[in-house]
């Protein structure tokens, strides 16, 4: 039987994972969070894993190219 714990890593996800598990343990601190703040550093993160292919980066944020885009001028990153 093929279980997760037996794919690599990539496959799986960097921790082990998959996208909606990962998402599922991000927590809001007790003091809050700025959105925009959280936003643009997931943006850096993808641009980042994804070596600047904006392509890869939507997916791995579950984004459109286009709404990639858009977020990333809107952050200044682009």
């Amino acid at each position: 039987v093929l279980t997760p714990d037996l794919l690599p890593a990539e496959v799986r996800g960097a921790d082990g994972g998959d996208a909606e598990e990962g998402a599922r343990l991000l927590t809001l601190p007790r003091a809050g969070l700025r959105f925009e703040t959280l936003e643009k550093d997931l943006l850096i993160q993808a641009m980042e894993r994804a070596r600047g292919n904006k392509s890869k980066a939507a997916t791995f944020l579950g984004l459109s190219r286009a709404t990639l885009r858009y977020r990333l001028e809107k952050h200044g990153l682009e």
